[in-house]
């Protein structure tokens, strides 16, 4: 800190270093000691003199006086002094670590305190204004101006920020604020798929944050238990890969984290879906184009196959009508046979085949007979009761 001084009648230098100044303590014991003062003759015998106050913060623990003593050596017997009241420096928080902490278990927190004030052997602590357990804290003196302390914050604290006040005797409280992190609430990243088929067998990944497993895990969607075929868990994070079992209906389901120390149901729900029903292939997809070729056509996934049959079944290849000479189901899936018209040019037609709502499409190529007189241009399978041979003239 700068003081400024103004002297009256001080005997000015003649020569460098003629003034000197010194702080001296109430015990006559120097403090600090400068002949390098400069000082501005105002006139009239009035002298400015500036000057910096020396850092005796470490020195300075209540209220205490120092003397300012400003002489010319040339006049050892004129001195020049008064009295300055020094305050103490008022205690300042200078490092915390760290300044926040999961909340699944107690966090040791280290705070630097330069000028603490008291005796650290009196000190107090509050979090949220609740008395800390003595043995909950503690500090020691790092140096002359510093004191550590050091506290263990209790664990479950809700998340969010907390004050921590301390204080030593009738001074005031020094505070800090902490940051609890929820380590402790079960929190869902993602669950991908978020839906499946009820015939079971999708991969469902999910991934979770602060869900203790202890144990073995058990995935449960619904009520069905799942096969959990990969958990990694890492820094309170875990990846779960579970495999859908089948269920009976479609259906919106809850999705449940079991192990032995916590269950958690997950925010988002699962929805179970009927597959759609869909044509697998037909076989053979080519034949002669005097048709009375037999195409098998299979088809997955169709709801209610076993109420089908030849009368409520029609195909056609492009706009002719095949007959449906039969149809034959197990469970979802069912097959039925078809025989091909007859057309008069070769080509590619599309097979249709329609039952109820539904309707699906297939590719059937037309080709001309094979023989050894006529080219054929045609290329592909063709059944081989329907291959001409050549016949002797």
């Amino acid at each position: 800190m700068k003081a400024s001084c103004f002297v009256k009648n001080l005997p000015p230098a003649t020569s460098p270093g003629q003034i000197e100044f010194s702080y001296v303590w109430a015990n006559n014991t120097a403090l600090v000691t400068s002949k390098n003062l400069e000082s501005i003759d105002l006139g009239t015998s009035l002298f400015l003199i500036e000057m910096n106050l020396p850092n005796v913060a470490s020195k300075v623990l209540d209220v205490s006086q120092l003397k300012l003593q400003i002489v010319n050596k040339n006049f050892p017997s004129l001195i020049f002094s008064f009295n300055i009241e020094i305050l103490p420096s008022p205690p300042v928080i200078i490092f915390i670590d760290p300044v926040s902490g999961p909340n699944n278990e107690a966090t040791k927190v280290t705070v630097y305190v330069e000028y603490f004030q008291g005796s650290t052997s009196a000190l107090e602590a509050k979090v949220n204004g609740v008395p800390m357990t003595l043995d909950s804290y503690r500090a020691e003196s790092i140096d002359i101006s510093t004191t550590a302390l050091y506290f263990a914050l209790p664990r479950a604290l809700k998340a969010g920020r907390h004050s921590v006040s301390f204080w030593s005797g009738d001074n005031d409280p020094l505070t800090f604020l902490f940051t609890a992190l929820d380590a402790l609430t079960p929190r869902l990243k993602y669950m991908f798929p978020s839906q499946g088929s009820t015939k079971g067998g999708d991969a469902i990944f999910i991934m979770i944050d602060n869900f203790d497993v202890q144990g073995d895990l058990e995935v449960f969607f619904g009520v069905a238990r799942a096969q959990v075929e990969f958990l990694e868990c890492f820094q309170r994070s875990c990846t779960i890969s579970a495999v859908l079992p089948i269920t009976s209906n479609a259906a919106v389901m809850n999705v449940t984290l079991s192990s032995s120390s916590t269950q958690f149901v997950l925010p988002q729900q699962f929805q179970s879906i009927a597959p759609a029903p869909r044509l697998d292939k037909c076989f053979p997809a080519i034949g002669l184009i005097s048709g009375g070729t037999s195409v098998t056509c299979y088809f997955l996934d169709v709801p209610d196959s076993s109420s089908l049959s030849r009368v409520n079944v029609t195909a056609r290849f492009d706009a002719s009508f095949g007959a449906v000479s039969s149809v034959v189901t197990l469970d979802s899936s069912f097959a039925v046979s078809l025989v091909s018209p007859a057309t008069l040019f070769e080509g590619n037609v599309s097979i249709n085949v329609r039952f109820g709502p539904l309707s699906f499409s297939h590719m059937f190529q037309y080709v001309r007979p094979c023989n050894f007189e006529v080219h054929c241009p045609s290329i592909g399978f063709i059944p081989n009761d329907q291959r001409l041979s050549r016949q002797p003239p």
